[in-house]
């Protein structure tokens, strides 16, 4: 596990694997700071990446991620752009996927390179989580959500989509209350694509929409 708290000079790690064990650790963990951070490294194991409180500096992870519990979670970063270029995220297990929350002022921006698998979700968790403010960029046209359990596959609340968009090849849940929650997104131009929506065993809503959403 790699931990960096608190720092205010750039960082930079370069190839290699980053592995987290054990049902609790994360591959990297990034607590407050502002300084720029660069890890060109792949993450593996059991959690990937928590990232808390990082304002200002930019923030790019280059390398494949392969998760058995969960996936990415980023909270309260409010200035910044945290940014994904590996070609790879395959991020599964029984928590959540992707997890991002109270990020007004920054942006999330998944920009997975050329001839990898794009960002794939596979949990019986969460699928894709973003609320309360923020950018938030999903490109390219590879990109899958798959729940098998109670959790919602893609809840987006009160964030804005970039300009680049938010796009998903296929989007699934089986056995969640809600599939699909949309709750006042705002968007700079683009829409929200989902591509093949299979919604099964949905015990409350398959797709609740509320207010004004790019769709």
């Amino acid at each position: 596990t790699v931990v960096i708290a608190g720092s205010t000079g750039a960082v930079s790690l370069g190839t290699g694997t980053i592995t987290a064990t054990g049902a609790a650790n994360r591959a990297v963990e990034i607590t407050g700071g502002t300084g720029e951070i660069g890890i060109a490294a792949a993450l593996a194991g059991t959690n990937m990446l928590l990232i808390n409180d990082h304002e200002t500096g930019n923030i790019t992870f280059g390398g494949d991620m392969t998760s058995t519990v969960s996936g990415i979670s980023i909270t309260n970063s409010n200035s910044g752009l945290i940014r994904f270029t590996g070609p790879s995220l395959a991020l599964g297990g029984t928590g959540a996927g992707v997890f991002l929350d109270g990020n007004a002022g920054g942006t999330v921006d998944f920009n997975l390179s050329a001839g990898g698998k794009g960002l794939d979700i596979a949990t019986t968790g969460t699928g894709f989580t973003a609320t309360n403010g923020g950018t938030v960029i999903v490109r390219g046209v590879g990109n899958s959500i798959s729940t098998t359990g109670t959790g919602t596959a893609l809840n987006l609340q009160g964030v804005t989509i970039g300009a680049n968009g938010f796009t998903f090849g296929s989007v699934s849940a089986n056995g969640a209350a809600t599939g699909i929650a949309l709750n006042g997104v705002g968007t700079t131009g683009a829409a929200i694509a989902l591509g093949t929506v299979n919604l099964q065993g949905i015990t409350s809503r398959g797709i609740d929409i509320t207010g004004n959403n790019p769709v």
